[in-house]
């Protein structure tokens, strides 16, 4: 981007593979992923890259704008309650899970040619380019893959019985939801009502109503109900598989009421259902029902910090082309100075909010291969990480649509459909308050504070230098916050809940550039040193002079090419 091309009229991303057009995801590969499997990853991202530059966000628009319809009687009054959607919706699903086999790799060996299960992090990677163009189907995406990671940790004979169908890549495949919400408690579903009660014969029956159920026309539902005799709270709750067609292949006793009217991700069936007896396979009773039910969360909570991260990702994508591609007033709108500050906060924003979002995952990964530590600090920051990506996807895809202007609140652009999407990841899977209440439940449950201090002073590993050196020290400065807020009660520690957390996102991310900024340093790159830089500055409450690396190293900033370190004062970097 240092030899820009002329002006266009109207520029977009058409035919821009965003896993090529900037280097933060190929990085993540080389950091979480082996030579041969990072290799492997690589490969087909940039096919999953080269679809979403064109075919695929096509078909997700068009998906968008003609969304599923709710079948409640067949011809002859019979009810059957099927969801109708459009070929476009049809396309998606082919290429998410049957070319890609993103539900299936984590279970079933030999997916895309990998020898084994493939690794957390690389699927993540596909998941990621998939939400640049969809946020719909990638949300059944998400449960059916996580429910066959609950069927194998807690209950083999429904996995046997079900999983070859959850990680087919044919037409025998069934997709998952899980339906939690009820009218009476939201997020709270310690006071849900409905009732699961055990026939004389053995089996369960399902009775009451859910209230938000995505994904509904699902095959598989996993679902929370309180059987009989059980007593309240969350430790009252039991965990139930529901399947959508019984044995003989008639309906199981449910309905469909209605579809929901959404701001956003329209084209995913969004429903209320009223079970009214269905027959329910137990996965765990009272006691334990629940804690294998956060289980799901936990990774539905991931899944749902990578959607933000692709999410903002996209924008800065859309934002930089148009303002280096467009010229106003005699001038390219990346030359000019106010400009060059929102690009340098989009394309901040896109390489933190990725690495953090890549950081759970990489826990994750870790966490699977047997990592005690690792598993702690998943559970602890899944939340906090979720908090902060999905509040940053909704302010970079305000700032994209304002970059493009006028066609950027025309629904034949992508920006509308980026900002309706935006604004349900900071509700789904749990508001903010709640992934902060969730954050600080685990810091007092699990006892994960001191093992959180030390990942935040090296979450890739020591970084010599100053940038290091910073790193560290703001660590130590948390660690003594920390410790105070401890010694609060639970009412008084959530007034200062929220500046603890943004403090430990603030400084993870900082280690996380910090990190591969010193890497790139040794090699004579600064990009990474310059937005590392730009990241502290913008938690400093006193004035600062202007950003001069936006005049001398800016091309290279936003385009993820090599900047100088005559950009900034690298001596200072280096100690």
């Amino acid at each position: 981007m240092t030899d820009l091309p002329p002006p266009r009229s109207m520029p977009d991303t058409v035919g821009l593979n965003p896993f090529t057009a900037s280097p933060v995801l190929p990085r993540i590969l080389h950091r979480w992923l082996d030579g041969d499997a990072a290799r492997w990853a690589a490969e087909h991202c940039v096919g999953m890259g080269e679809l979403v530059a064109g075919p695929l966000d096509e078909l997700a628009a068009t998906a968008d704008l003609n969304g599923p319809r709710l079948r409640p009687y067949d011809k002859r009054g019979v009810r059957i309650d099927e969801v109708e959607f459009h070929p476009a919706w049809d396309g998606v699903v082919d290429v998410a899970y049957r070319r890609f086999g993103i539900a299936a790799m984590s279970h079933r060996e030999g997916v895309l040619g990998w020898p084994g299960r493939a690794p957390e992090v690389a699927k993540q990677a596909l998941f990621f380019l998939l939400a640049h163009a969809d946020r719909n189907v990638v949300t059944g995406l998400t449960m059916t893959d996580v429910l066959a990671r609950v069927l194998r940790l807690y209950a083999p004979e429904l996995a046997e019985k079900y999983l070859s169908r959850l990680t087919a890549t044919d037409g025998t495949l069934w997709q998952a939801a899980m339906f939690l919400t009820e009218k009476a408690g939201g997020s709270d579903v310690g006071v849900n009502e409905t009732e699961a009660r055990l026939d004389p014969d053995g089996s369960w029956r399902l009775y009451g109503d859910k209230w938000f159920c995505s994904n509904c026309q699902a095959d598989l539902i996993l679902t929370l109900a309180r059987p009989q005799g059980a007593g309240p709270g969350t430790d009252g709750l039991g965990l139930f598989l529901v399947r959508r067609t019984l044995e003989d292949g008639s309906r199981n006793g449910y309905v469909i009421n209605r579809l929901k009217d959404k701001l956003g991700t329209r084209s995913l069936a969004s429903g209320e259902v009223t079970f009214t007896g269905a027959y329910a396979e137990l996965v765990g009773g009272p006691g334990v029902g629940f804690r294998q039910m956060t289980e799901m969360l936990n990774q539905t909570r991931v899944a749902n910090a990578v959607v933000a991260a692709a999410l903002v990702h996209r924008a800065y994508l859309e934002a930089r082309e148009h303002a280096t591609g467009r010229a106003a007033f005699g001038r390219r709108l990346s030359d000019q100075p106010l400009m060059r500050e929102v690009l340098a906060d989009l394309t901040l924003a896109a390489e933190t909010s990725t690495r953090l979002a890549f950081y759970t995952a990489g826990l994750l990964q870790r966490s699977d291969a047997g990592d005690r530590v690792a598993g702690v600090l998943l559970r602890t920051l899944t939340p906090l990480v979720k908090y902060h990506t999905a509040r940053q996807a909704q302010w970079a895809c305000h700032e994209a649509m304002e970059v493009r202007g006028g066609n950027g609140y025309i629904e034949d652009w992508p920006n509308a459909r980026m900002v309706r999407d935006a604004h349900l990841l900071s509700i789904w899977e749990g508001s903010g308050n709640i992934m902060l209440l969730d954050f600080a439940r685990a810091l007092r449950r699990t006892g994960s504070g001191p093992a959180l201090a030390e990942a935040l002073a090296a979450p890739l590993g020591p970084v010599d230098g100053p940038l290091g050196a910073s790193v560290r020290e703001k660590a130590a400065a948390w660690a003594r916050e920390l410790a105070d807020w401890e010694r609060l009660s639970p009412e008084e520690g959530q007034f200062a809940l929220r500046g603890l957390a943004e403090r430990c996102l603030h400084i993870l991310a900082a280690g996380l550039l910090a990190a591969d900024a010193a890497e790139d340093l040794r090699g004579g790159d600064a990009r990474l040193a310059v937005l590392a830089r730009r990241h502290e500055r913008a938690w400093r409450s006193a004035p600062e002079p202007p950003d001069r690396a936006l005049l001398t190293g800016f091309p290279g900033l936003i385009s993820g090419a090599a900047v100088a370190p005559s950009a900034l004062d690298v001596e200072a970097l280096h100690g």
